[in-house]
């Protein structure tokens, strides 16, 4: 496999290196940031992510009215604040998948049952824990 192919069918080591410093590079418009330079070289996940983020999907507002919901069945009212708190550690965790597979010879999009685990994981822990919210199929 030639390491400088694109993300879509691998990531060369500059690639994600790139992308976690957009993302370390604080807040939203870092989240934003790296989700947006994923895309363009050509992962499918942050497109979606990315619609949520900066609001701009109808999947990625129906997610967060979804999570506004059930907090608020759990007796919690989400800040902003919050919600791009879940948001960084969502894009960390996504990020975090990548450079495990890519240490692991694999070269691919997360798969199905990693974005499950780390959404699970997101909202199962810390500040980001949400009663209730979980990733669902």
């Amino acid at each position: 496999m030639n390491i400088m192919t694109n993300i879509a069918t691998g990531a060369a080591p500059a690639d994600l290196t790139h992308a976690r410093g957009l993302l370390n590079s604080g807040g939203e418009e870092g989240v934003k940031a790296m989700y947006n330079y994923l895309a363009q070289q050509g992962y499918t996940y942050p497109r979606l992510a990315g619609g949520l983020v900066d609001d701009t999907s109808l999947a990625g507002q129906a997610a967060i009215n979804n999570l506004m919901e059930v907090a608020q069945q759990n007796g919690q009212t989400l800040t902003a604040a919050q919600i791009q708190s879940i948001e960084g550690a969502m894009a960390n965790a996504y990020l975090s998948a990548l450079e495990s597979n890519y240490q692991n010879g694999n070269y691919a999009e997360v798969g199905y049952q990693q974005a499950w685990d780390f959404h699970s994981q997101v909202f199962d822990r810390g500040e980001t824990a949400i009663p209730g919210a979980k990733a669902r199929a």
